[in-house]
């Protein structure tokens, strides 16, 4: 589920991040919203990665 939100929200990053000229071209509201929550989301799964981590490798 991870890597499947992490490949989507890759796939996304040049669809929702370039800059297009035609109107009609344009990234709708709702594509950038979930955009969003997936950069959110992959960000918090990485902070828990990282104290999960961090504790493992203090207790060892």
């Amino acid at each position: 589920m991870v890597v499947a939100a992490g490949c989507w929200g890759a796939s996304m990053s040049p669809v929702a991040l370039l800059p297009v000229a035609d109107p009609a071209e344009r990234v709708t509201v709702l594509t950038r919203l979930s955009y969003a929550g997936v950069m959110i989301t992959g960000f918090l799964l990485a902070a828990c990665a990282a104290v999960v981590l961090r504790r493992r490798g203090a207790g060892a």
